[in-house]
């Protein structure tokens, strides 16, 4: 299914950057693709299930087990109550040679070899389409390989008896009409005597007595292989190619060291891709990842990757990693070699299109570009093989003193003030802007533009003598600003309104390139408040300005951001260039404090 959509795209596109896109954008759409896959061959048609590791990681992992094993390959479906449950994974069909097992006395059908018991896991409801572990009578932590298929919202019953079943995944896809379909057979008892009483109220019930056949009309004979639904192949099945995955040397799946599911595969079934978790505990050994400015997470643990045969042309590799279910990265670090660093060393392996290499994001999605010799390839040798080391999918988190936001325009712009200090940032939408403001005091020469937004900034905890604070601003490279706009009181005009935050000896901004340094002082020119608290609000944003053309007006086109502009006789100040004014008056809606009395 997916695999084939990818086979078809690749007929199709021969770019792979290309190619790959379409591909991750389908699988990252698709939820299912971001949980453990399973599929269920049976003798009735295949039941495809998507499994919750995130909410009951014991209960997935020990189902795994079983998959991986072939525990379950060659049961057989053992129970289907109408409208209630189907349920299997407790039992092998012998075979023909034990005769007819209505009769044989003391017959036992040969059970899935338990591992033990493991811990109850409720919480996912039961409704109808979800699998869960079933469990003996009355006591709660008693599941060990047998399992139910829920057909209705049993929700009321089993989410509350004994502790609550643990539901651990769902059925997917066209799976439940081939459930409906076994549910829906004739049923049939094969408890031998004296386990033959099937009544509701029996106290004697054997394990067999709503067996689910097809075929069988004929009583007085015995029931054959032929007659019962069986599991004829249960296997992982992460790229959804319908193939078991421990049957394909370019599919694996792992568990990482928070006890998460973790599947990455490549596109070449020659490939033969090699991934291992590693003990978090290296990093007390080489060392952690870090970043200016950011604090770097290993959330998703770390692996080594390593792909053998690599095959193509060139020597690239392509691998698809995909992390659990609302997993977003901030980045990707391996631990390594480099050609500028032939010691080994972490370095952030964002995507470099002159080499190929890199990782590009797509929410919970990896695609790891590699290639045989390069960037990423530990030993930096064309060999066929290709090393990664040490690998690990990242958070990249602001310290407290540190703030990193997106403009409305979609530029990151950095915060920073002293350490010890926290910082808060909020960029201004304009849908928000209140009233109009008249009568502002800007350049009648000049065209003001800012092209960066407007922000509003919060600096805590002062303790700096004499509350001196110098934030530094890290606009995008290639940044153009020519002064600084804030918008507030200040000791000369109680009223807010905008002025320009020219450095004064003492407070005011300082334009390097791309890099604004704000010099302020809790309670003076700058805080808005103009009170000594141990915090500084501000409100403004960092501006290009240009003159005027001979009409009054500047041709903006090639900007991007919002505009104030006066012209050069005495008119009223237009709606348009108003828009930004508004920027910082929505905080007056809001109730930030930086705009009260």
């Amino acid at each position: 299914m997916f695999m084939r959509f990818v086979e078809e795209i690749k007929s199709r596109i021969t770019d792979h950057s290309k190619y790959l896109l379409i591909i991750i954008l389908c699988v990252a759409s698709n939820n299912s693709y971001s949980k453990p896959l399973v599929k269920m061959q049976t003798t009735a048609g295949d039941i495809p299930l998507e499994l919750y590791d995130g909410n009951a990681p014991i209960t997935v992992k020990n189902f795994l087990y079983y998959v991986s094993s072939g525990a379950y390959n060659n049961t057989f479906i053992h129970r289907s109550d109408p409208g209630f449950v189907v349920q299997g994974g407790g039992y092998y069909w012998a075979g023909s040679e034990w005769g007819d097992v209505m009769t044989a006395p003391n017959y036992v059908y040969p059970s899935v070899l338990s591992l033990g018991a493991i811990l109850n896991e409720p919480g996912l409801s039961n409704v109808r389409g979800t699998i869960a572990m079933a469990r003996k009578g009355g006591i709660e932590n008693s599941a060990t390989t047998q399992w139910f298929f829920n057909m209705g919202d049993n929700s009321s019953f089993l989410d509350y008896t004994d502790g609550g079943f643990t539901v651990f995944g769902k059925v997917r896809e066209n799976g439940m009409t081939v459930v409906d379909n076994i549910n829906g057979f004739p049923r049939y008892n094969l408890n031998a005597p004296p386990l033959s009483d099937c009544s509701y109220y029996s106290t004697s019930k054997g394990p067999y007595c709503e067996v689910p056949v097809v075929n069988y009309t004929n009583p007085d004979i015995p029931i054959m292989q032929d007659n019962l639904v069986l599991l004829t192949s249960v296997f992982e099945d992460a790229n959804s190619d319908n193939i078991p995955d421990q049957d394909q040397m370019n599919v694996t799946s792992i568990w990482n060291s928070n006890q998460r599911y973790l599947s990455f595969f490549t596109f070449k079934s020659g490939d033969v891709l090699l991934v291992d978790e590693i003990d978090p505990a290296v990093i007390d050994v080489i060392g952690a990842p870090d970043k200016d400015y950011k604090i770097v997470e290993i959330f998703q643990g770390i692996q080594q990757i390593r792909v053998e045969s690599v095959n193509s042309g060139d020597g690239s590799v392509e691998i698809i990693a995909i992390l659990p279910e609302l997993s977003r990265p901030g980045g990707y670090y391996v631990y390594g070699k480099t050609p500028d660093n032939l010691e080994d060393h972490w370095y952030e392996f964002n995507y470099d299109k002159n080499t190929g290499t890199g990782v590009e994001f797509l929410d919970n999605v990896l695609i790891i570009h590699l290639v045989d010799g390069q960037r990423g390839d530990s030993d930096l040798s064309i060999n066929g093989t290709i090393s990664m080391g040490l690998g690990a999918p990242v958070n990249l988190i602001d310290p407290p003193n540190v703030d990193s936001i997106p403009n409305i325009f979609g530029n990151m712009i950095t915060y920073i003030s002293p350490e010890g200090t926290i910082i808060e940032v909020t960029e201004q939408n304009p849908a928000n802007i209140g009233p109009t403001v008249n009568d502002q005091s800007f350049p009648g020469d000049q065209y003001i533009l800012f092209s960066q937004g407007v922000q509003w900034v919060v600096v805590k905890n002062i303790s700096s003598p004499e509350g001196k604070v110098v934030v530094e601003l890290i606009f995008p490279e290639g940044v153009k600003l020519d002064s600084y706009y804030l918008y507030g009181r200040t000791a000369d005009n109680m009223e807010y309104h905008w002025y320009e935050f020219s450095f004064d000896g003492t407070t005011g901004a300082i334009i390097t390139g791309n890099i604004v340094k704000l010099h302020l002082v809790d309670g003076g020119r700058g805080d808005s408040d103009l009170t000594v608290n141990g915090n500084i609000d501000i409100a403004g944003g960092a501006v290009q300005m240009a003159p005027l053309d001979n009409e009054g007006i500047v041709d903006a086109s090639s900007s991007s951001g919002c505009a104030l502009s006066l012209r050069k006789s005495n008119e009223s100040l237009a709606g348009s260039w108003i828009l930004v004014v508004f920027y910082l008056l929505f905080l007056k809606l809001h109730g930030r404090h930086v705009l009260k009395d």
